[in-house]
């Protein structure tokens, strides 16, 4: 997984001002107040610099998140919430959307890109989201694995069984606490990790703009959950 810290650290600390200010926390007794849990992952692979914001304040004090890079984890008054991330090399640059946080409960925003192809061979990038969201239960030790990888790129494996090669679909892989994973695609090791917990692993597999080649966000949570973007809303 990707690790920028400098970004993430700025951008706990610029989202935890926030919520002082969404939930009216400052100077006040939270107490009896409900709260759940955010973090906003930035995995779209332009070369240009990708915006968040979220509740109408700016993620990072308005810089950029870094591919691979996120907003932090925060706890967040439940509600409704608008979001948006912004990056110019995307037609259209923005996109918006709404987000429910539960009382106790964690999600997070995935954003990503997808490439739209015209007669004449020009593309488009556009920009996509996914929530996470957690189920009822926890059903044990899982592994999902999910390409954002373009088409020119070859499917992802996980020791050696091949994974999906577009579509943002899942591709469940069946694991027991002790198993060693190797997850690979393009032609490279991305990451080697051990199954250590009773959770869902939940791995992205991105084209990172910076190296030209695909790397590997790990969500690791009991409860999360992920849905593929609706059809209708792939071809926007």
């Amino acid at each position: 997984m990707s690790l920028f810290q400098n970004a993430m650290h700025r951008a706990i600390a610029c989202l935890s001002v926030a919520i002082l200010s969404l939930t009216g926390a400052a100077g006040q007794d939270a107490e009896g107040e409900s709260f759940g849990f955010l973090e906003m992952v930035n995995l779209v692979s332009l070369e240009s610099a990708t915006y968040f914001t979220f509740g109408g304040y700016k993620i990072a004090g308005g810089e950029k998140i870094p591919t691979g890079g996120s907003s932090g984890q925060a706890t967040i008054k439940s509600g409704s919430y608008a979001f948006t991330a912004s990056n110019a090399g995307a037609k259209p640059g923005r996109i918006e959307g709404e987000i429910t946080i539960k009382p106790g409960r964690n999600s997070k925003i995935v954003f990503f890109d997808t490439v739209k192809e015209f007669k004449d061979q020009s593309k488009e990038h556009q920009l996509r989201y996914t929530v996470l969201t957690e189920s009822e239960k926890n059903e044990g030790a899982r592994l999902t694995l999910v390409s954002l990888l373009n088409e020119e790129f070859s499917s992802a494996q996980i020791n050696g069984k091949r994974g999906p090669a577009d579509g943002r679909k899942p591709f469940l892989f069946p694991v027991k606490v002790g198993d060693k994973i190797t997850i690979e695609a393009a032609g490279s090791k991305m990451d080697s990790f051990e199954i250590d917990d009773e959770i869902h692993f939940l791995c992205f597999v991105f084209l990172n703009p910076e190296t030209g080649k695909a790397d590997l966000s790990v969500v690791r949570n009991e409860k999360l959950e992920y849905h593929p973007p609706l059809e209708d809303e792939e071809s926007e």
